[in-house]
This record gives structure tokens, C-alpha cells and sequence, in this order.
């Protein structure tokens, strides 16, 4: 049983919800930051940024391997220092295709697929190394109101606010996405509906509604975006002045992929269990075994787009004005782990994350 667990809770190691997915382009964003920076990132897919004397920021592509994070300048700020840290994520970054990030991807396989992964990480409490890392953030960003991005099928919103709605007074989770699972949705609001809101139309992480106020999450799909887009959450979060965090478990590692083999398998134990019932989840789980593979296959994707410590926080140089901190913790007694970005404005921050 404890054997059986422990390769369910890998998993869950691939993402929530399918994201806009944008070709690598070259963006500029101003800022009055120092003179010259360049942040090179220990994977050769990701972004290189160089501030320059006039206040530009270039978003480059590819760099060499290198096995530290360098920084080049004059009086660089504490949030966008890079240390090289020991991540065991030795595999080189490929951005490829998750099934559930396609348009033309039916949306009855897109749902009972993210409803697999919010019933895997609720069941596993995979939320619970995250449960102090928000709570410390919305007391530090002052706000008391969540706006979910890419929540898929609701991803562990529901068991978080049970974990922190007694000690954050008004605590209000909003639930969007670019491919909403009203469903899911409903069902969830349904359970808590003071706690619990959803947005039913699609909202693109990367240019949210001004009207959506509140700090941005983002659990377990910050890989499904390239490199430019993912620069691209943060810019906009940094634009509406709103704090963010990005929370994901998919680790570059072979060891915790290797479960991946067997996803099929835990896909049909799961989904007698999973809530509410649906005769289309029986379909297509065990006649048409669509549901299955397209968790096998996203899966395996998700691991091999995760982002490292090191890569989340060089995505935020030159993002002047917001307190930045990337870390990891460990899950299950460190059998893997949680790598995680949040970022506060600072003006609203009242003590050191």
C-alpha cells in the first residue's frame, strides 16, 4: 500500500490546466534598474535577460549549459540575485506539446483529465507544503483575495481553503481559465460557496481582467508556458501591481518520471472514486481508454517542461518594484519536491518573505 502511494503521488507530477501557449518572440519592458544585468540559467531552453544603460529589457532565447546562474553588474538589487543552488533536475528543458493544451482538444477528455489530477493531489494532500507559503504571502500582500489562474479542475483550491480560512478572515478563492471546467467549477463553488467563486469564461493568464484583483496563483501549470509567455504572467502581475505565486511539483528528473509508466494503470483504480459520477468517465476511462493516455502523455510532457529554481527567479530580473523569492521544499519527506516563485509588490510588503 505504502509502495502503491508513493508512485500515485508522482504522479500527480504533471500539470493542472492547459495554457496559452506563445512562439518565443523578443519583448522589451521598461524599467529604470541598474546599469547591466545578465542572468544566464543553468538549461539551455531558458530565456537570457539583458538590462541595458536605456532602461530596456531583451528577452533572448537559448543559452549554452552552464552549471551556475551568473550576474553581471554594478548595484544589482537583492530580488534579482540568482544563487546556484544544488537542483537535481539534470535533464535539459524541451518545451513540447501537452494534448490538453490544444484548441481543437475535445473538451469532455480535457475535464475528466483534470479532474483526475485535482482528485490525485487532494487525495495525496500535495497542498500542504504550500499552505505556509500562502498564508505568509497574503498576510504580507494585505489582501485576502485569491485569483486562481489555469485552475483546471480545481487543482487543491478547495482543501487550501479549508487549511487557511480560519486564520485569513474573508478569504476568497476565484477559480479561471483559458479552457474553464464549469463543471468542476460549479461543484466546487457548490461545497464552499462563500470561500469559492469561478469565472466561466476563458481568462488568459498572461493578460488577466483588471477587474480580477487579488494575488495571482498558478498551481502545477506554470510549465505549460514557453519561456516568453511564462516571462510574460509575471510582467502582467507586475503591471496590475497584484501579488503572484507559482506553486509546481513536475521536476527534469528520470527517477520520478519512471512512475509515468504506470499512469494508465492508476487513471482506472482512481476513477471509481472520483466525484461527481459520470457515465462519460467510465467511457472514456475504461472502454476508450482516451482519459488514460492522455494523463500518460501530458504526464511524461509536464516533467520534461518543469522549471527550476534558478530558471523561476531569472525570469523576474529587471521586474523592478516587487520582492522576489524562489525556493523548493520538500514533499513526502523529500521524495520530491515543491519549487516555487512568489513576488510582492513593494510598497505592500511588510515583512521579509
Amino acid at each position: 500500500m505504502l509502495a502503491a502511494a508513493f508512485l500515485t503521488t508522482w504522479l500527480t507530477v504533471f500539470s493542472e490546466m492547459p495554457c496559452p501557449q506563445i512562439s518565443p518572440a523578443r519583448q522589451t519592458h521598461r524599467n529604470s534598474g541598474p546599469p547591466s544585468i545578465t542572468a544566464a540559467v543553468n538549461h539551455a531552453s531558458l530565456v537570457s535577460f539583458t538590462q541595458l544603460g536605456t532602461g530596456t529589457v531583451r528577452v533572448c532565447l537559448s543559452l549554452p549549459f552552464v552549471n551556475t546562474v551568473r550576474l553581471i553588474g554594478t548595484e544589482c538589487d537583492a530580488a534579482c540575485k540568482i544563487r546556484a543552488i544544488g537542483e537535481n533536475m539534470p535533464l535539459r528543458r524541451y518545451q513540447l506539446f501537452e494534448l490538453e493544451d490544444l484548441t481543437w482538444f475535445p473538451q469532455t477528455i480535457r475535464d475528466l483529465a483534470t479532474d483526475y489530477l485535482h482528485f490525485m493531489e487532494t487525495h495525496f494532500h500535495l497542498h500542504e507544503p504550500i499552505v505556509p507559503i500562502l498564508r505568509a504571502t497574503l498576510t504580507d500582500a494585505g489582501t485576502t483575495s485569491v485569483i486562481d489562474l489555469c485552475s483546471g479542475g480545481g487543482g487543491p483550491v478547495l482543501a487550501l481553503y479549508e487549511a487557511l480560512h480560519s486564520d485569513v478572515q474573508g478569504l476568497l478563492f476565484t477559480l479561471t481559465d483559458r479552457y474553464p471546467n464549469t463543471a468542476a467549477f460549479a461543484y466546487l463553488s457548490a461545497q464552499c460557496p462563500t470561500g469559492i467563486r469561478y469565472v466561466a469564461h476563458p481568462v488568459d493568464a498572461t493578460e488577466v481582467p483588471k477587474d480580477l484583483l487579488g494575488m495571482r496563483t498558478m498551481f502545477n501549470a506554470y510549465h505549460h508556458f514557453a519561456p516568453t509567455a511564462a516571462r510574460r504572467v509575471l510582467e502582467n502581475a507586475v503591471e496590475a501591481q497584484q501579488p503572484v505565486g507559482i506553486f509546481e511539483i513536475p521536476e527534469r528528473d528520470l527517477l520520478r518520471m519512471l512512475p509515468f509508466l504506470f499512469t494508465p494503470i492508476f487513471v482506472a483504480a482512481a476513477t471509481p472514486f472520483i466525484k461527481p459520477f459520470s457515465w462519460q468517465r467510465l467511457l472514456w476511462t475504461y472502454l476508450v481508454p482516451l482519459v488514460p493516455l492522455t494523463c500518460w502523455w501530458d504526464g511524461l510532457v509536464s516533467a520534461c517542461r518543469a522549471y527550476t529554481v534558478a530558471e523561476m527567479q531569472g525570469m523576474t530580473a529587471g521586474l523592478e518594484g516587487y520582492h522576489w523569492k524562489a525556493d523548493r521544499v520538500g514533499v513526502y519527506d523529500r521524495a520530491g519536491h515543491l519549487t516555487y516563485l512568489v513576488g510582492i509588490p513593494r510598497p505592500q510588503r511588510g515583512r521579509a518573505l
